[in-house]
């Protein structure tokens, strides 16, 4: 028998951002579901797959970027802190000491914008205050 769920949690569009979820979920999907009635801006979600089974739980952190920003150095590749110092798609994860960033998806919430969404594996950030939580939504 699966102990397996779909879950899905809040994000706000704001890097880096970390979400606590069970240790080895699989991102599906983000997407947006719904208005937020404060700001009146579509809510985005990821989806998720994950064991419920598992009680550890593991940080994971989600960067968002506008196309035309600079991606060097980052795709798949080690991550040193001189380079976390530089602008563009970098800036966003200035407090990466460690790790690398990988692609995980495209949203596009109006005909005008869309939000590139990286992951930070192995990441090491030197001011985890700095990350906001997300909030898990069921």
């Amino acid at each position: 028998m699966s102990n397996k769920t779909i879950q899905k949690y809040r994000l706000h569009i704001r890097s880096p951002q970390t979400i606590a979820m069970p240790k080895g979920a699989q991102v599906l999907k983000f997407g947006f579901q719904g208005v937020d009635s404060e700001t009146q801006s579509l809510r985005l979600y990821v989806w998720v797959l994950a064991d419920t089974s598992v009680t550890e739980m593991e940080d994971r952190v989600f960067g968002f970027f506008h196309t035309d920003e600079t991606l060097h150095p980052l795709c798949d590749l080690p991550v040193s802190a001189n380079e976390a110092a530089t602008g563009g798609i970098m800036a966003a994860f200035a407090g990466l000491r460690a790790g690398r960033l990988e692609y995980r998806d495209t949203v596009i919430p109006n005909s005008t914008t869309e939000w590139h969404i990286f992951e930070g594996v192995n990441v090491e950030l030197t001011n985890p205050n700095t990350v906001d939580a997300g909030e898990e939504a069921r």
